[in-house]
């Protein structure tokens, strides 16, 4: 078998072999749109209505001067 025949047989397999799932693909996209057509716009939200609060400014010198962080470990000869 050339390379020719066999791409040919590998593209055909490959191009239909999600064919095989339609079924499972056609369930799972009727489920989705029922239960968006049922919820609406609760189901899928874009988060337009959750106000963004940006954080909070802390210097990195203050973080780093904390006691509360172990100092850096002494060499060990």
């Amino acid at each position: 078998m050339g390379l020719i025949p066999r791409a040919k047989v590998l593209l055909t397999i490959g191009g239909t072999f999600f064919l095989g799932f339609g079924r499972l693909i056609l369930i799972t996209v009727a489920f989705f749109c029922a239960l968006y057509f049922y919820f609406r716009p609760t189901f899928v939200h874009d988060g337009s209505e959750t106000p963004i609060i940006p954080p909070q400014c802390i210097d990195p010198n203050e973080l780093l001067d904390d006691e509360r962080i172990s100092p850096i470990a002494p060499r060990v000869n």
